[in-house]
């Protein structure tokens, strides 16, 4: 008879077996909850909080996007206005920004005369209507400025003080720019505007628009 095993002996260890087995499913079981209960904690890692991650990533773009209006609505006024440099001189609230239409028709028609459509008279050949265009363009270029406005430039011996001591002589920048404009066009027609100049003459004319075109370039970079 010692050559059978007792059936009771087997039963023990299949029950054996499903102890184990059974206690080891229980262990991932507690594992998993373990983990689910500390990443719980964290509502952008966990599977039953997509509402609240949804919630939270739109709170961080609408944070983003209030730095970033209060950035822009801050800085571009800062950019735009002519106070930001020049604070102290009264001129500026003079000075006042309007919408213009630049017409770009050419000024000359295919056969050489002027194109009749073109809307303004401050190119093309000298005549009368392009003297008078730029005479009232210019008209307000020569400005006075008291000692008190004259803000970061006092002090400065190169400024031109007016000989009744009321003030001092001074310019915008903006008609400095339309003053290179105007020598340049003078120079495309410089046997008009510069008759019988001597080679000397002739040089020192060439030199100063070519300093105009170096003008251009530092207002465009500005």
């Amino acid at each position: 008879m010692s050559k059978y095993s007792s059936l009771s002996s087997g039963d023990d260890d299949v029950d054996h077996c499903y102890s184990l087995a059974r206690d080891s499913i229980d262990d991932t079981r507690m594992e998993k909850e373990r983990v689910n209960s500390f990443w719980g904690n964290f509502p952008f890692a966990s599977t039953f909080s997509s509402r609240l991650r949804a919630e939270y990533l739109l709170l961080l773009l609408i944070i983003n996007l209030v730095l970033l209006v209060v950035n822009v609505t801050g800085y571009l006024p800062l950019r735009a206005s002519p106070e930001s440099q020049y604070a102290s001189i009264s001129l500026t609230d003079s000075i006042r920004y309007e919408d213009r239409h630049f017409e770009l028709l050419a000024v000359f028609k295919h056969d050489g005369s002027i194109n009749p459509h073109k809307s303004n008279s401050f190119n093309g050949p000298p005549r009368l209507e392009l003297e008078e265009a730029w005479d009232d363009l210019m008209k307000s270029q020569n400005l006075r400025v008291s000692e008190a406005d004259i803000g970061q430039f006092s002090g400065d011996d190169t400024i031109v003080q007016l000989s009744d001591g009321s003030g001092y002589f001074v310019t915008l920048a903006v008609y400095h720019g339309l003053h290179c404009v105007q020598r340049l066009h003078h120079y495309i027609y410089k046997d008009h505007y510069y008759g019988n100049l001597t080679d000397w003459e002739m040089f020192t004319l060439k030199r100063h628009t070519g300093i105009l075109v170096t003008n251009f370039r530092f207002i465009k970079q500005k």
